[in-house]
């Protein structure tokens, strides 16, 4: 009979992800808390009214098998459950449930710390993506002293890990730009970088330290570190943190809480990733009281490339590794690309059937949805003529960010220009939605002094029909993905620049102007006085010598945007500057389209 009980339970055992549902999170508490017969009841009680939930009745299972594995069956004079119990006892290292590990583990934290440990490892070999299971594989082995082994099991974990691809919460990375990423459950800081391409690679990791509590930040003192997308806004250093040895060389301070904290009711405040002076302090799991902490030669590499205001910090609690995200790029640069022209083209009802009815900005959140369309509504509609630029986009994600929709930061230089007013500066849009549909519910501006000339718009229009997208996702950003275009025979875009050099240099004037696009212009007019112009200055030369190195090269629909560094030398005159050129791609040359140094 016991065996044949035993048998029903172990067709039960399937392997669940963590925190699937309300009623694992609900068990979970119970158990961290030590009330285990609480959480045999509540089970007990959900599946008298949902008797299919699978989920459910398997955490019952474990629990069950959990407890009655560590009974003493001589104390047992129930002849039934003792040969259950026995029958588990043989059978207890065939038990491939997680579950079955965990709660095992926490029944015995109150008795042998190194036996519950010993009980998590084992789980870990069943569901090694499970948050709570490398917190107390983290916070037990820190406990023993056996920092170095626990950090040899992350570390195993990340190398199966970064291997599968990139966190799914970087969707889009202007080039040559950085993010990082906390994985807390692997204690680990992760460091992306894109090439000039825009293609995102792994640029390092290291060993991190976070809050010592489980779970995500909500109120001060909790002592847990939060989950979400973050910017810098400053550092500090040692000197102004009085040399003290918990902060080491400097510290980066985040913007918790954000907007989505704020509006989700969470407080708190200086939630920083710093280094630190203590011995070892950064390889000891889950040590801070909220902060991310690494060691300190890690710190001075990262203020090499980190720009405040610019470069985003996301924390996860567990980081999704993918091969690609290009499905949700496709989905929000749509949605942005709708956003800006139906701003330049004053369809209000367009613009603001982009925002969320729970939209929030202003300080401390104070405007409404409806106050928000009356005023801007009314600056739309007075202006003749609105023009409005985006560059330098990050485009990045979380799963379940705001309650139980999804999240996405778009950040961007945003340039306006109305009739009579213009502004420059940092524009965050935060998005919440499932699937395609994502609304705008809080957008932030940080205004910056402008720069001397316009900043170039980087998207551009490309829609397709739902068929078309169905079958291929949009490409609404030449500068994601290079569109197969046929390049002009036996030229490539660097040696047109190498041959508009030399016809330069050897002050040929009709052959260098032979390389602008009829229709080229720059601040002074067309081509008919750029040609007057630059017979001035090339043609009163003695010699040119011009030095041209490409920094970036990225596709724009019909257009080839190129950034160099240009070094002009002549017996009047020498610089050093950088240059933007837009090159047009005709069907059997290229041409100079527009061209003026950055």
């Amino acid at each position: 009979m016991g065996r044949g009980i035993i048998a029903v339970f172990i067709v039960l055992f399937l392997s669940i992800s963590s925190f699937g549902s309300w009623i694992e999170k609900k068990t979970y508490t119970l158990i961290e808390k030590g009330k285990y017969l609480d959480a045999i009841r509540i089970l007990e009680s959900y599946l008298k009214k949902h008797p299919d939930d699978n989920r459910a009745r398997e955490l019952l299972v474990s629990l069950y098998i959990s407890r009655l594995s560590l009974e003493n069956k001589k104390l047992i004079k129930d002849r039934v459950k003792r040969e259950i119990l026995e029958d588990i006892t043989e059978k207890l290292e065939d038990i491939k449930d997680p579950y079955v590990w965990i709660f095992r583990g926490k029944f015995l934290e109150n008795k042998s710390l190194k036996e519950a440990l010993d009980n998590y490892k084992y789980a870990i070999k069943f569901d090694p993506d499970n948050p709570f299971l490398l917190y107390k594989v983290g916070k037990l082995s820190e406990k023993i002293g056996n920092v170095f082994e626990v950090r040899n099991v992350y570390s195993s974990i990340v190398e199966k890990e970064i291997i599968k691809g990139i966190p799914e919460n970087i969707v889009y990375l202007p080039p040559n730009s950085y993010v990082l990423v906390v994985d807390k459950s692997l204690q680990t800081l992760f460091v992306y970088r894109t090439d000039l391409d825009g293609k995102i690679h792994l640029y390092s990791y290291y060993p991190a330290t976070t809050g010592q509590n489980f779970g995500e930040k909500s109120r001060t003192g909790d002592r847990k570190t939060p989950r979400g997308i973050y910017f810098f806004n400053s550092f500090k250093t040692r000197k102004a943190l009085s040399n003290n040895p918990l902060y080491g060389d400097g510290a980066f301070v985040t913007d918790y809480p954000n907007l989505i904290d704020r509006l989700l009711k969470k407080d708190g405040y200086g939630i920083w990733l710093h280094g630190t002076d203590i011995k070892n302090r950064f390889l000891k799991p889950f040590q801070t009281k909220g902060c991310v902490v690494v060691e300190n030669k890690k710190i001075r590499e990262l203020k090499k490339i980190i720009s405040i205001n610019q470069t985003p910090i996301i924390i996860e609690d567990k980081v999704r590794f993918v091969k690609d995200n290009s499905y949700l790029k496709n989905i929000i640069l749509k949605k942005l690309f709708l956003w800006e022209k139906s701003w330049e083209n004053k369809d209000t009802k367009t613009f603001f059937s982009l925002y969320h009815r729970d939209f929030r900005t202003g300080k401390n959140l104070s405007i409404k949805r409806s106050e928000f369309i009356r005023k801007k509504r009314y600056r739309i509609v007075s202006k003749r003529k609105i023009s409005v630029d985006i560059g330098d986009l990050k485009i990045l994600y979380m799963r379940n960010g705001y309650k139980n929709l999804d999240l996405v930061v778009t950040q961007f230089l945003q340039y306006y220009r109305g009739d009579s007013y213009r502004d420059f500066g940092i524009k965050k849009l935060y998005w919440v939605g499932k699937g395609k549909d994502f609304k705008i519910i809080g957008e932030e501006f940080i205004k910056l002094k402008p720069p001397k000339r316009k900043i170039h718009v980087l998207l551009v229009s490309d829609y397709k029909s739902e068929k078309e997208e169905a079958k291929k996702p949009v490409k609404t950003v030449a500068v994601l993905k290079k569109p197969a275009v046929r390049k002009p025979i036996g030229l490539s875009v660097e040696s047109f620049l190498e041959r508009w050099k030399n016809s330069w240099e050897s002050k040929n004037l009709n052959g260098f102007l032979s390389f602008y696009c009829s229709d080229f212009r720059w601040r002074r007019g067309g081509k008919d006085s750029w040609k007057n112009y630059k017979r001035k200055t090339i043609m009163n030369k003695r010699y040119i010598k011009v030095d041209i190195k490409i920094l970036s090269k990225r596709e724009k629909g019909k257009f080839i945007e190129v950034i160099a560094k240009q070094k002009y030398k002549s017996d009047k005159f020498r610089s050093t500057i950088n240059k933007r050129f837009l090159i047009k791609k005709l069907s059997d040359r290229y041409c100079i389209y527009r061209e003026g140094a950055i």
